[in-house]
Order: structure tokens, then sequence, then C-alpha cells
């Protein structure tokens, strides 16, 4: 939500009849879910005619997926608008180009002749990948247009370099290809999954801090039992146990400390493992989910290919299953009591023989 209104004029006061969000300032805000307006949430614009603005951009508490939550780059907008006397005041409004020491501004014409002839003697001299190029990957507003498909279609078909990558990896390919091959490519979930889920894995991520707005608004109201009248109504005749996470992190991160203080310890399961053992921690899970039979087999069958293979190699049912777990937790730092207990957690049927929901994130 945005608010502007002219400096000089009247403020608004602390009751909630006389401010424009409706809130009871004369009394303490609830911790965490009180409506406040930050520093950083606000700040003053001038106009072009030099008239000057207060403006606030707060989050919209109606919004579905943020529910009146806010990124810290969200919650900051206010602060990245343009004031002459901020260091918002300093804006590119032209190209700029080195000679001698330093960037000097010029036209545009210039700088897409310098910038074409540089491309041009690098392709003819070295060939097209020698030209590097790095690009978004998403974008909204128009931004997406312009920064993906046209971008791309310019490095890709006309100077038909291979060398490109995204803005968060190496190169222009998927975060998460081993994945993809296995049939599970990424973003296969709605945020509504974590408010039913019945157990949340969260794989070597810290979600309170990376994914903030999912996490608290979405995770947390299950793990609290804030979302069993919703799971009633959408899962009618399923058992509801309380909520649990398992959290794979060698670190002992905030989200384990906020999953703990929301769910209880007893309803959070850290496993602490060794950095680089996942794989090893894994397929001894896997290999205690199968040993108790409780994969689903029928979508084995019916979705997979060789998923006998992958319990021979990856799972080692040739082995016994001490001998698995006792390599398994020398090799990761995890008790094999805890293996047992995630993969309980993951694919244990519930009390009504119904399968676990499990939502797994990594």
């Amino acid at each position: 939500d945005v608010y502007k209104w002219p400096v000089g004029s009247p403020d608004g006061g602390t009751s909630a009849s006389q401010n424009a969000i409706g809130v009871d300032f004369s009394k303490q805000q609830q911790s965490l879910t009180g409506t406040w307006i930050s520093p950083e949430q606000h700040t003053i614009v001038q106009e072009r005619d030099g008239s000057r603005f207060n403006v606030v951009v707060i989050p919209n508490k109606k919004a579905a997926v943020n529910g009146g939550l806010s990124s810290v780059r969200g919650g900051t907008l206010a602060a990245s608008l343009y004031a002459p006397d901020k260091p918002t005041a300093n804006r590119l409004g032209a190209p700029l180009v080195y000679r001698g020491r330093d960037q000097n501004p010029t036209t545009w014409d210039d700088s897409v002749e310098l910038v074409a002839r540089v491309i041009k003697q690098s392709i003819d001299t070295h060939g097209p990948d020698s030209i590097f190029m790095k690009f978004f990957d998403h974008g909204g507003g128009g931004g997406g247009f312009e920064n993906n498909w046209a971008v791309g279609k310019f490095f890709f078909n006309a100077v038909q370099s291979k060398m490109l990558s995204i803005h968060n990896r190496p190169a222009y390919n998927s975060e998460v290809h081993g994945s993809r091959d296995m049939g599970v490519p990424e973003l296969n979930n709605a945020y509504l999954d974590a408010e039913l889920a019945d157990t949340i894995v969260i794989w070597g991520a810290n979600s309170y801090e990376t994914q903030s707005n999912y996490y608290l608004n979405h995770m947390i109201p299950n793990l609290r039992g804030d979302t069993l009248s919703k799971k009633k109504q959408m899962l009618p005749g399923e058992a509801t146990p309380k909520a649990r996470m398992i959290i794979a992190d060698p670190r002992a991160t905030t989200t384990v400390a906020t999953a703990k203080f929301a769910a209880g310890a007893d309803n959070v399961l850290h496993l602490q493992l060794k950095p680089g053992t996942d794989i090893a921690l894994l397929n001894a899970i896997g290999r205690a989910v199968v040993e108790s039979k409780w994969q689903d087999q029928a979508f084995m069958d019916s979705r997979t290919e060789n998923f006998s293979d992958y319990q021979t190699k990856g799972l080692q049912t040739s082995r016994s299953m001490d001998d698995l777990l006792s390599e398994a937790e020398q090799v990761t730092g995890i008790a094999r009591a805890d293996i047992q207990k995630a993969a309980s957690w993951i694919a244990q049927p519930k009390s009504d023989g119904k399968r676990n929901r499990t939502l797994m994130h990594y």
C-alpha cells in the first residue's frame, strides 16, 4: 500500500479514526503482528515543480501470499525513491565510458557504437564464445521481456555465444538439473501446501532468513496449529496430527530456533550432519523407509523407472540395515535413532492409515 500527502499538511493522529491505515497508535502494538511505519518505509520526495510529498510504502495485509509481511527489499521500497537531499539523488542520467582514469558521460549513440565495435572485434579475433554474458532469470513489470527475451535473442541468435549465465549460477541451466532428471522439477508446489503438510522437510536451507514471507506466513502457522481448521476443511475425514519439521543443516540456524519456538522442540528434528554428507544421509533415510515398506509402491510402479536399481545401488538393499546405518552414523554424524525418526516422520502412514503429507524443500 502506498500513501502520499503534501509536506506541511496534517499527518493524522494516533487514534484509528485519525490516520489512513486505521490503527490505534496510542497503544503498544502486538509483537510481530502489529502494524507500524518503520523509518525505512517513509521518505520525502520532490516533484518536478519543486513540491515535496511524504510517501509511505507498507505491506498489504490482504495479500494472500504475504499477509502483511515483507522481505527486506519490499519493506524498504520507500527508501529507494528519488529525493534530491538523499543518497537516491544519485541517478545514472547517461551512459558512462572510461576515458583516461575516469568515467565520463557520453551519448547513447556513442556507447552503442563502442560496445558493438568491441563485441565485433572479439568475435572476429577469437570467435563468438569469447563473449561472456550475464543476464537476468526473471523480472516483472516488463523487465522480464527486456532483461530476458530481448537480451537472450541478441546473444544467442546474433552473437551466437554459448558463454551465458543467469544471475545466480555459473551457466544458463537449471539449479536442480539432477532433480529434474529424477522427475521433480523446481517450483512444483503451492504455498498452501506448507499450511496443509503433516511434515515439512527443509534440507540445506535457512528459510527464516532467505524466504521469510513463505516461512513466517505459511510454515510457522502450520507448526503453531493455526491452520488446523483449514486442514479439516480441505482434507475432510483425514487425521490431522500436529505438524512437524525436519531441518537438515550443519548450522544451528534461526530457522531451527524459530521452528522449535513455534512447534515445540519435540516436533522439530534438526539433522546437524557433517558438511558434504547429504547423499549418505538421504540414502540412509530412504533405506529406512523402504525397509519399513512405507514407500508408495503403486506410485513408484506407475511413475518411475529403474526404482529397483535405486534400491540396489543407492539404498544398498543387499547390505544389512544394521551395517548401513552404522556406516551412515559414522559418515554423517547423525545418530541412527534420528535417521529412523526422520524416515518415520516423512513416510510412516498416519493413525487412520492414510499417507503422511510431507512437503520437501531443498
